[in-house]
């Protein structure tokens, strides 16, 4: 009895699994409902299945499996009747119930269960299962049916959401606002469920973690100390794959330094995690210690035993992996395998979410950055005084210790640190490079924008200004300011101080620099 009650409890999370994947990798409403049908009759093991979609006053078919061409012709449009959505309809046609015709069209149903498909309390389909079977739908059946409900309730209103938001990107926090709620609907529906089994109850439990923010830290923070509590391990870390297609650990817990901050970036395709975004594929090692040195030379060290990472997936993008090992010899079951993919296809939606989200929040940032920088140009004609007031706020919006411009002198041939705002920007202001020298020297020459993350690795690096200044350079993002297509001088930012550079902050400053060469340019 224990055993098939196993049995039952896998398939249905399987069936789950298999769901959540479909909802965050389809926008396709008819697949995921033929998905959620699927899933739901084979963990069931029944015969018979349909779903309606309210649409105005009708309930219309959109999938059904098992049923006669007879039968469907009979139920392929219904007229919606209020009494649905009071509450879940069981009927079970006993024998002599139905005369024995009525039975034949029914096509040998016993027992039926329709559950409703609603959003916000609001009725917006049904989903309906048949038996040859009487008396075939327990409280347990009903309960994993509701489950199977919920999640098509947020798959209908998602895919909705998001085909809506695709094209209107000034409708996207408006949509996130409306995706957090749904989400938290969410997290209600599976912590009903979290009696029915103890994986079960941690799926819940991070699904509850990841959709209670849309700040990307604290997304993966909680989520990754939920995850290392219900799988009961002492280590754990997300990877995130970056812009130069580099995985690098954004959150960690339990891991030796010299894995974490001493190890280089891996690239696609190396070590365990990154052939794991390579293949899309979980992957484990029993025994680290004895693993392939190809896959295991990222992790070894520091006591660790065992080792398993599963893909971050989104819209059919592995965006990094979440990884999790042990110190002593736990080998990772099947089970634990369709917890952890269940886990990963759900935190892959909330990272994509809330990168998104702080996409819109970064755009709105530079658009009153622009907005106000814009006002101070048009409302003095002091040059020290615009450079300064722009220099301060692209501070504040790039995240940068430090911004300064340069300006080529009258021969061309020295750059003249003209205006700089952040640490020692006194002792820098009126230092003199020679054009070609150093970072801003080169971008003077060629002309051309140059992003370097480390300058300790770019031989264009010169440290005669950190030597001078007692300041110390790690990053750089150098513009040339132009008048007319001539190179007058160099924007720098200098020492991002959260994340990277990207091409969306060579574009800011391009943008306002353009703006700003009005006052530049010599009269």
């Amino acid at each position: 009895m224990a055993a098939n009650k196993d049995q039952r409890w896998a398939r249905q999370l399987t069936a789950l699994n298999t769901i959540a994947v479909a909802v965050s990798q389809s926008l396709e409403l008819e697949h995921i409902i033929k998905v959620a049908l699927a899933e739901t009759m084979r963990a069931l093991e029944i015969e018979f299945g349909w779903v309606y979609l309210l649409e105005e006053d009708k309930l219309i078919l959109k999938c059904h499996a098992g049923l006669s061409d007879e039968f469907v012709s009979q139920i392929r449009e219904l007229d919606w009747e209020p009494w649905i959505t009071q509450k879940i309809f069981r009927e079970k046609l006993d024998e002599g119930s139905r005369d024995i015709d009525e039975q034949n069209k029914m096509g040998g149903i016993q027992s039926q269960v329709s559950v409703p498909i609603e959003n916000k309390g609001e009725f917006i389909g049904c989903l309906a299962l048949a038996s040859r079977d009487l008396d075939r739908f327990g409280a347990s059946e009903i309960q994993f049916i509701e489950t199977v409900s919920h999640q098509l309730s947020v798959a209908v209103e998602n895919a909705r959401l998001l085909a809506f938001a695709h094209g209107q990107e000034n409708g996207l926090v408006r949509a996130y606002k409306q995706a957090e709620r749904y989400a938290k609907d969410l997290k209600q529906v599976f912590e009903q469920e979290r009696e029915r089994s103890s994986q079960l109850a941690a799926l819940n439990a991070v699904i509850a973690t990841v959709s209670g923010s849309l700040d990307l830290s604290t997304v993966l923070r909680e989520a990754l100390d939920k995850v290392m509590e219900v799988m009961k391990v002492e280590a754990g870390m997300v990877l995130l794959v970056n812009e130069q297609g580099e995985l690098l650990p954004a959150i960690h817990r339990g891991l030796p330094r010299e894995i974490v901050e001493k190890s280089p970036p891996l690239k696609v395709g190396e070590g365990l995690s990154g052939k794991v975004v390579q293949s899309g594929e979980p992957m484990v090692v029993d025994d680290i210690s004895a693993g392939p040195e190809a896959i295991t030379a990222g992790v070894r060290g520091g006591g660790l035993k065992a080792w398993a990472s599963v893909p971050l997936v989104a819209k059919d993008r592995v965006l990094g992996t979440l990884d999790i090992s042990t110190r002593k010899e736990r080998p990772f079951t099947s089970q634990d395998f369709q917890l952890l993919s269940s886990i990963g296809s759900q935190l892959g939606v909330a990272i994509e979410n809330a990168r998104l989200y702080e996409e819109t929040q970064r755009r709105v940032q530079e658009l009153a950055f622009l907005n106000e920088a814009s006002r101070t140009m048009t409302s003095s004609l002091d040059l020290e005084q615009v450079l300064t007031t722009v220099l301060q706020k692209a501070t504040d919006v790039l995240k940068v210790e430090a911004v300064s411009v340069l300006l080529l002198d009258d021969k061309g041939e020295e750059l003249i640190l003209k205006t700089v705002v952040g640490p020692q920007a006194e002792k820098t202001r009126g230092l003199r490079l020679p054009l070609g020298q150093g970072i801003a020297g080169w971008v003077a020459r060629e002309g051309q924008p140059l992003l370097v993350s480390n300058v300790r690795e770019d031989p264009r690096f010169y440290s005669g200004i950190d030597e001078a200044t007692g300041f110390v350079t790690s990053s750089v993002l150098a513009v040339p300011l132009k008048v007319k297509g001539k190179v007058i001088g160099v924007i720098e930012a200098v020492n991002i101080t959260e994340g990277d550079f990207g091409q969306a902050d060579v574009a800011l400053l391009v943008m306002e620099m353009i703006r700003s060469v009005v006052k530049v340019e010599p009269t």
